[in-house]
């Protein structure tokens, strides 16, 4: 039981590490408007937060009908990049908030740059 432990705070940690480090680099360098990603189990839901730290706009792929979370994380990229467009943003900076960069976040990411937007 110990060990287990030991494995849950040494991944929190990396978690810790992880978030802090992209949300520094994000913020002290860039003004451009953020895209934050929050992952749980079941959706991915994304803010559009500007420099000042009001919320511009937000998606939860919770609606979006697919077969995978996957598919569902792609078109949720694929319509937040259209709002974003519509509202006049072009280029954003993209805060994973801690998650590794690869199946959806990586899938929403892609399909955000495939609607023209830059990030």
């Amino acid at each position: 039981m110990r060990n287990l432990w030991k494995t849950l705070k040494q991944k929190v940690a990396k978690y810790a590490r992880r978030k802090h480090k992209v949300n520094f680099k994000i913020k002290k360098f860039t003004d451009n408007p953020r895209v934050v990603i929050n992952k749980s189990n079941m959706f991915i839901k994304a803010q559009v937060i500007a420099v000042d730290g009001k919320v511009l706009t937000n998606i939860i792929d919770k609606w979006q009908k697919w077969e995978t979370k996957t598919q569902r994380a792609e078109s949720a990229g694929i319509v937040l990049a259209e709002k974003l467009l519509k509202d006049g943003i072009k280029k954003v900076s993209f805060d994973r908030n801690g998650n590794l960069y690869h199946w959806r976040v990586k899938a929403f990411a892609e399909w955000m740059r495939k609607g023209w937007l830059e990030l």
